[in-house]
C-alpha cells in the first residue's frame, strides 16, 4: 500500500507534508529506479 501511495504522489506531483521529518517537510516524491526520492519543495515564508 505504501508503494502505491508513493507512485501516485510521484505521478501527480502532489506535495505531501511529513511533520515527523526535518525541515523542509514539504516535498515532491520522485521515482529513482526501484526506489523513491524525497525532493524538497520550494519554501516561501
Amino acid at each position: 500500500m505504501r508503494v502505491a501511495l508513493l507512485r501516485e504522489l510521484a505521478a501527480n506531483r502532489e506535495s505531501p507534508v511529513a511533520t515527523h521529518l526535518s525541515f523542509p517537510s514539504v516535498c515532491h516524491v520522485a521515482v529513482d529506479g526501484d526506489a523513491f526520492r524525497w525532493v524538497p519543495g520550494p519554501w516561501e515564508y
